[in-house]
């Protein structure tokens, strides 16, 4: 008997089983990123760029203007639960770059571990989620990020969760009856993890709110997709059959974390009611009101800043640090995406958009690859004006480009070919990696050294020295 259309066949599911060799290429990968992004942490031995994040987790912590050097909030524009994080190493570490930053290298080592998961249970392949994940240990953009006390790489972390529990709440709903379909009671757990995540990054900052439209839509997607069978009213009978679940796991949950998260930061007594002053309640929605305020009009110069259509380009670089060193040589940190990654990868999103519109289906990997980058970069383009953007806004997408890389290679390539190609991109990644680790790490450098790795320098002015105020520079400019 024919397996109904939505379904998993039974070959799907053999291909997803753990063996032996994934315990062995996940901790590998993940050992290898965590023991890269953990050395030379407390370089540099200075807050860089947004640092002052770490000022306000220590204020949560202690209060004290004396040790956390601010007498108040300095980033109440962004939700608290990142800095709530990087407040746990500043407890145990104390208030030093070791102890502001080692939240920071957690989240971006369990990051590479989960993207090897997601990777896994997407392609099917243990040589394939081993690339993926070996694509973000050695990406520029996700190291620098994992070693700087800033909010994107937590995002980054809850948000690659996310679509992990959603894959395997769709594993679960599209599985031959009898398989994997658990009893209706605790049936969509992984579907409330994934809302969980969800809220979690939204508490660390704003940006991550689209992915959860994209998790509602791709559950209700794959829901539908199960009662293809049926006659007619697919949707229509997912949303009747669905909806309180789909209720809880992407509107109750995320609002209740993201709501959670603002306790111990704000005055006010839950007794009271929501208009009255001294209302927590009333504190919130004050701050929300405030956030909004201030993000809206976002415009202002910086001569970092980039439009979003660059990014996946690398046109605009940030630089985090910059200090000359005696003998005129230059210590340096570039938050940098790396080109010979970054620009196959875009290559092969749309390989993948055309394999996915081909085939029509719902199921297969390029549905969360290509519409997970499409929600992590094109809210971006479409807010226009905004004059401060940044390149490491792009950092969520850089997931979903190294599993689309991974995964186009595994497709396009075959035998003989596939060994060369991947041999190629392991030696490219690895050896840029090797070959600009220093500006990624604040490593001294002579001058000719440090002008030896700025592959563009249309920068109207000095390329070699920062720029630290006025407009970005038009053309192509990594100083």
């Amino acid at each position: 008997m024919s397996r109904p259309p939505g379904d998993l066949s039974q070959a799907d599911l053999r291909s997803r089983k753990w063996t032996r060799w994934d315990t062995f290429a996940a901790a590998a990968v993940t050992l290898a990123g965590g023991l890269l992004r953990l050395a030379r942490i407390r370089a540099p031995g200075d807050l860089v760029f947004d640092e002052f994040y770490a000022q306000d987790a220590c204020w949560y912590l202690y209060h004290s203007p004396s040790l956390c050097h601010t007498r108040g909030e300095i980033t109440a524009v962004h939700p608290p639960l990142g800095k709530w994080l990087m407040a746990t190493g500043i407890k145990v570490f104390g208030f030093s770059p070791g102890g502001w930053r080692i939240a920071s290298v957690v989240a971006g080592t369990l990051t590479i571990a989960a993207v090897y998961l997601l990777g896994r249970r997407l392609l099917g392949s243990t040589m394939a989620a081993t690339v993926a994940s070996g694509l973000m240990v050695f990406d520029f953009l996700h190291f620098v990020m994992s070693r700087t006390a800033m909010l994107d790489v937590f995002v980054t972390m809850f948000l690659v969760l996310a679509f992990l529990f959603a894959v395997l709440d769709r594993d679960r709903i599209l599985a031959p009856s009898g398989t994997e379909r658990a009893p209706p009671v605790r049936g969509c757990r992984w579907r409330y993890a994934a809302g969980l995540a969800v809220g979690a990054a939204a508490a660390c900052k704003w940006s991550a709110w689209p992915f959860l439209a994209l998790l509602l839509g791709l559950t209700l997607a794959w829901e539908t997709q199960r009662r293809r069978s049926l006659p007619t009213g697919h949707a229509r009978r997912a949303i009747q059959e669905e909806w309180s679940s789909l209720l809880l796991a992407f509107v109750v949950i995320p609002l209740l974390v993201y709501a959670a998260s603002f306790a111990g930061t704000l005055d006010g007594t839950l007794a009271a009611w929501p208009w009255q002053e001294g209302s927590w309640v009333h504190a919130f929605i004050t701050r929300q009101a405030e956030m909004l305020k201030f993000h809206l009009p976002l415009t202002g110069q910086h001569p970092y800043a980039s439009p979003a259509w660059s990014w996946p380009l690398v046109k605009r670089p940030v630089l985090f640090f910059f200090r000359d060193v005696e003998g005129g040589g230059f210590q340096v940190t570039l938050a940098i995406g790396n080109p010979l990654v970054w620009w196959p990868s875009i290559v092969a999103i749309g390989y993948l958009a055309v394999q996915w519109l081909k085939s029509r289906r719902f199921t297969g990997p390029e549905v969360v690859i290509v519409s997970g980058f499409v929600f992590a970069y094109v809210p971006w383009l479409l807010l226009g004006e905004r004059k401060q953007e940044f390149l490491y806004y792009l950092l969520p997408g850089i997931l979903f480009m190294c599993l689309a890389l991974a995964h186009a290679v595994f497709q396009f390539f075959r035998g003989r070919r596939r060994a060369i190609a991947l041999g190629a991109l392991a030696v490219s990644v690895v050896g840029s990696f090797a070959y600009f680790y220093p500006v990624l790490t604040a490593v001294p450098l002579s001058r000719p050294a440090w002008e030896a790795r700025l592959l563009f320098r249309d920068c109207s002015r000095d390329p070699v020295h920062p720029q630290t105020a006025g407009p970005p520079p038009s053309g192509w400019c990594w100083a």
